[in-house]
């Protein structure tokens, strides 16, 4: 009895020790779309505008950045972009811009032309390592450049975080003779801006905040000391970007308002509601 008790130990022992061994086995061969699949990298800075200045990081590291640009002050803000050239320094941009009212020392990368008090937008840029500025020129109540009361703000770019550009919910296509505007419902999209035509082309993006407002009646409120709530709404767009360049913005559309796309140097216009 005893010897076959002894036997029927043994022999489960094995069994375990076997079955043990084909579960490591089975770790081992797992297929690699069952192993965990890695972290998706994003790399996003935040840049905030108050009245009057730009809270910007002094470093950000490069590659694809998703730019969350914040309107946190009571005014209007112009969030124009741009990379310094070698040696020049954001003042030496500023004292040609007093001389000749152009900025010398720097290339244009486009940016947000306007944003309402609140709003929010993320543009999203490759950029490589170099130094890089934000500069505000819309006018105070008593017209006052912004840029002239210290809103302007400098960056490091280095490295490379490795992040990757999200994918568009559609497009906003200029040509040369307009725009093509794809269906839109409320609510926040990437959308993808792109030059199709063969000059630069400007995508100003604005709503109408009273019925039938238009840009005359904004130049009209710049020009009574803005007073008031401001007739138009300006959710995001871009300045004039380069003919087969396109930017990634995520930008958020109000529902039942009536927006515009507008290229003011080409006059080129088209208009859309979001349901």
């Amino acid at each position: 009895m005893m010897r076959t008790t002894r036997h029927r130990t043994w022999a489960a022992a094995i069994a375990l020790l076997l079955t043990l061994a084909a579960c490591g086995d089975d770790a081992e061969t797992r297929p690699a779309d069952a192993q965990a699949e890695p972290e998706e990298v994003t790399n996003t800075v935040q840049v905030a505008a108050t009245e009057y200045a730009f809270d910007v990081p002094s470093k950000v590291e490069g590659g694809v950045v998703s730019l969350e640009l914040n309107n946190e002050g009571a005014e209007h803000h112009e969030f124009a972009f741009g990379r310094l050239e070698d040696g020049a320094s954001i003042e030496d941009v500023l004292e040609a811009m007093k001389k000749s009212g152009r900025p010398e020392g720097v290339e244009d990368l486009a940016g947000v032309p306007l944003l309402s008090p609140g709003a929010s937008v993320t543009m999203t840029r490759t950029l490589d390592p170099g130094s890089y500025l934000f500069l505000c020129m819309f006018p105070t109540p008593d017209f006052t450049p912004h840029s002239a009361k210290g809103m302007y703000a400098a960056f490091e770019v280095d490295g490379d975080a490795g992040a990757e550009a999200p994918e568009a919910d559609g497009a906003i296509v200029a040509t040369d003779d307009g725009f093509e505007v794809p269906e839109l419902e409320a609510g926040t999209h990437t959308i993808e801006f792109l030059n199709d035509g063969s000059k630069p082309h400007e995508f100003a993006v604005y709503g109408a905040s009273e019925p039938g407002a238009t840009v005359k009646d904004f130049e009209k409120w710049i020009g009574q000391g803005q007073k008031d709530d401001s007739p138009l709404v300006f959710p995001g767009g871009m300045q004039s970007i380069e003919p087969g360049a396109s930017i990634l913005q995520t930008i958020t559309f109000d529902g039942g308002v009536s927006y515009r796309v507008e290229d003011f140097p080409n006059r080129l216009e088209a208009e859309f509601t979001i349901p």
